[in-house]
């Protein structure tokens, strides 16, 4: 199976570059470059965390980094594919159902909607199950994609996701200083506006 994610529905690692440092530091000749850089380390970091779960084997494809043209409702995401042997579906349903009441006791913790917030994820018991029951790529089989990513955050719940974090964030400053990028003198002028 091949499903289409990004770090914006599976936060193991988060390549934010608005108002960040990145923004103001890298030259805008080497922003795309960088960029790209930035996919690749993100997914060499969620292939690292996926070891502790069933997806070890799966294959990840860097796609690319998508920013919104406007930060007030997403942030920057990095996107991936996903190639996954077709049975960990049932592998996945199988550990739920043994762990049912925690997961979706979890789920409903971190997803939930509340005032302010609208949560696209399928945390509610009937949801989720529909969703992970999706034929894949289907035309709208987003939910899928996001009860799988569920599933993989729940794995990985007691992961030390912030340590992980500045560490991908230091690679990808140490990948900038190794290319002898230089850094911009005005902070007016930088590759995010």
């Amino acid at each position: 199976m091949k499903i289409e994610l990004n770090t914006n529905v599976l936060p193991i690692v988060i390549p934010d570059t608005y108002g960040t440092e990145f923004c103001y530091e890298i030259q805008e000749e080497y922003w795309s470059e960088f960029k790209q850089k930035m996919v690749e380390l993100a997914v060499e970091y969620i292939k690292t965390a996926l070891k502790e779960t069933i997806f070890k084997d799966a294959v990840l494809t860097p796609q690319g980094i998508t920013s919104p043209e406007y930060y007030n409702f997403t942030t920057d995401r990095a996107d991936f594919f996903m190639e996954f042997d077709d049975d960990l579906i049932d592998r996945i349903k199988d550990e739920i159902k043994a762990d049912e009441v925690e997961f979706f006791r979890w789920a409903k913790e971190k997803y939930h909607s509340y005032d302010g917030f609208v949560s696209f994820m399928p945390y509610e018991f009937t949801k989720w199950w529909k969703a992970i029951d999706e034929p894949a790529n289907e035309k709208y089989s987003y939910d899928k994609e996001r009860a799988i990513s569920m599933y993989i955050m729940y794995k990985l719940k007691d992961f030390n996701l912030d340590s992980m974090q500045r560490d991908y964030i230091d690679d990808c400053w140490d990948y900038a200083s190794q290319n002898g990028w230089e850094v911009y003198e005005d902070e007016e002028e930088n590759c995010c506006t």
